[in-house]
């Protein structure tokens, strides 16, 4: 039989010692990190100093940026196309009028015969004009248009001789226009489509 009275063991040095350890732990308000993951937190050493603490910058989204584009690796919806920059005006008023013809990776403009035969002519288009390779090929206008192989086309624009094309487009454009070497000069067409011949 027990009298009723427990008897208390002395605690080891070692386990007072792991007790006092917490005990300060708990007091100084710090976490042991056991078991947790946050992150690292920056301490302000004076935090009673009246200069504002300096904020970190909240993160941006980043735009992609690609280098200018070279003939051979223009945007795809422009196809075969060489199409005039905004920039440009390309101002010319004069008729022009042919059937377009697609052949390759050019398409041209076939026109009334000027020297006792058909002449085919390279063709600037409009800004905004693109490329449809799907379904049919064929050509969109900026008011949504569509073109096709051998269709009749009316615009306002001008014919550009080869030597003078660089002066009117610049050479990039000049370039990529002059590839398609089946042709007799170039049609520049105008931007403004209002000017347009119906």
């Amino acid at each position: 039989m027990t009298s009723g009275v427990f008897s208390r063991r002395r605690a080891s040095p070692t386990m007072l010692t792991i007790i006092v350890l917490v005990a300060v732990l708990s007091a100084c308000g710090q976490r042991s990190g056991v078991g947790e993951r946050s992150a690292p937190r920056s301490v302000d050493p004076t935090p009673t100093s009246t200069t504002p603490a300096r904020s970190r910058p909240e993160p941006t989204a980043s735009i992609a940026t690609h280098p200018p584009t070279s003939p051979s690796a223009r945007p795809a919806d422009l196809g075969p196309l060489v199409v005039l920059p905004a920039e440009l005006e390309g101002g010319f008023t004069a008729e022009v009028r042919g059937r377009l013809v697609f052949r390759g990776t050019c398409t041209y403009l076939d026109v009334p015969p000027s020297h006792g035969g058909p002449e085919l002519r390279r063709i600037v288009w409009p800004t905004g004009t693109t490329w449809q390779e799907k379904r049919s090929r064929a050509v969109i206008l900026p008011n949504g248009e569509v073109l096709r192989n051998g269709d009749l086309l009316s615009a306002a624009g001008g014919f550009v001789p080869d030597t003078e094309l660089g002066l009117n487009i610049g050479e990039a454009l000049a370039v990529q226009s002059l590839r398609c070497d089946q042709a007799v000069g170039t049609d520049l067409l105008n931007n403004d489509l209002t000017t347009w011949v119906n």
